[in-house]
């Protein structure tokens, strides 16, 4: 089954009685079965104009990557105009991915949020190495150090950024009448 502890705080900080966009409307896709690409392509399907990912696809490891996966959320893009917003990752310690910018934030098309404690210095977690390219990723920051949502715990992580930023996104959405 899927551990409802992760979605539930990214909703939580997204949408609902405490989230940014508290107006907007949910859609839940697991992405950690074998086809994630399905998962992202239901909720275009159900028609989501917005897409939050908080998970990571493909791991960057050393400086090289799939490129077979950037293309892939290109197509998405240039085809279906859907605004996505990933987590940077948190693999600014670990050994092998060594806090380059996991996929799909890596993309072109993909807003990249990182993370930044409530000084907003960077956090100690979060990936922001790019490739040697043009690319300037992460593209936002938010807070994702030790972020709280009422009726739950402090927990940390991009994940807990991109929502932030997902949620801000909805807001101008609605504003405007998307």
């Amino acid at each position: 089954g899927v551990n409802a502890m992760h979605p539930t705080w990214i909703g939580s900080i997204m949408a609902g009685k405490y989230g940014i966009a508290s107006s907007a409307s949910l859609y839940f896709a697991d992405m950690n079965g074998t086809d994630k690409y399905q998962a992202i392509e239901h909720l275009i399907d159900v028609g989501c104009d917005l897409v939050n990912i908080s998970a990571t696809i493909g791991i960057v490891t050393g400086g090289s990557y799939n490129t077979d996966i950037e293309y892939y959320f290109d197509y998405l893009y240039t085809s279906t105009k859907v605004v996505m917003v990933a987590a940077s990752g948190n693999s600014l310690n670990e050994y092998l991915a060594g806090g380059y910018v996991g996929l799909p934030a890596l993309c072109t098309n993909v807003i990249s949020v990182g993370s930044v404690n409530q000084n907003g210095d960077p956090s100690h977690f979060s990936s922001y190495k790019s490739m040697n390219d043009v690319r300037n990723k992460p593209n936002l920051v938010a807070m994702g150090d030790s972020r709280v949502v009422p009726g739950f715990w402090s927990m940390l992580g991009t994940s807990l950024s991109a929502p932030a930023v997902t949620g801000a996104l909805a807001l101008l959405f609605q504003k405007r009448g998307v």
